[in-house]
């Protein structure tokens, strides 16, 4: 099995085209700052996460998968922040921000899913793929029930209640 076999592999790949398109599009002055660092921000997803199932470690593999979900939150700022400069729209940013999501909720239950191979395994990622699996357990914040800026986190839960796919299908061809 190859890496592009991976489901959220090729997730990763659809997101980094999509984004490749857009910035092309863009005048030449945000596709040398903003445009160069978001299309960089989503290459590494796909990256982190083909160097992670080359790896041959557990600890290494899950070092891999969360650099990938670090560089989905990079991105998803990147399109925030391109969001504001009028360089999407809101309902393309509304769509990319859940891809993004989808996929970083994908890539904590991989995670998950080869720490559940080894039993015995209590490395330094465990604490991490924990957190991050805490969104299944959070009520979804929204606009009517605080006014405070959402984590990461609750920003998943929210978007998993209606678009995450089961944790067996992360890795389905």
């Amino acid at each position: 099995m190859s890496v592009h076999s991976l489901r959220i592999h090729r997730m990763a790949e659809e997101v980094s085209d999509i984004l490749a398109v857009h910035v092309d599009s863009w005048t030449p002055i945000h596709q040398d700052g903003l445009g160069r660092q978001l299309v960089a921000s989503a290459d590494s997803i796909g990256q982190h996460i083909r160097d992670s199932y080359e790896a041959r470690q557990l600890d290494e593999r899950l070092r891999f998968l969360r650099y990938a979900d670090a560089a989905v939150v990079d991105t998803k700022n990147d399109i925030r922040r391109a969001q504001a400069r009028l360089l999407f729209d809101d309902g393309q940013t509304v769509d990319l921000l859940k891809k993004l999501t989808s996929l970083s909720i994908c890539t904590v239950e991989f995670a998950f899913a080869l720490m559940q191979r080894d039993e015995h395994y209590n490395g330094e990622h465990r604490a991490w793929v924990e957190r991050r699996r805490a969104w299944r357990f959070r009520t979804p914040v929204t606009a009517e029930t605080t006014d405070a800026p959402q984590t990461e986190e609750e920003s998943d839960a929210e978007v998993a209640s209606s678009t995450a796919a089961p944790a067996e299908d992360a890795v389905a061809a």
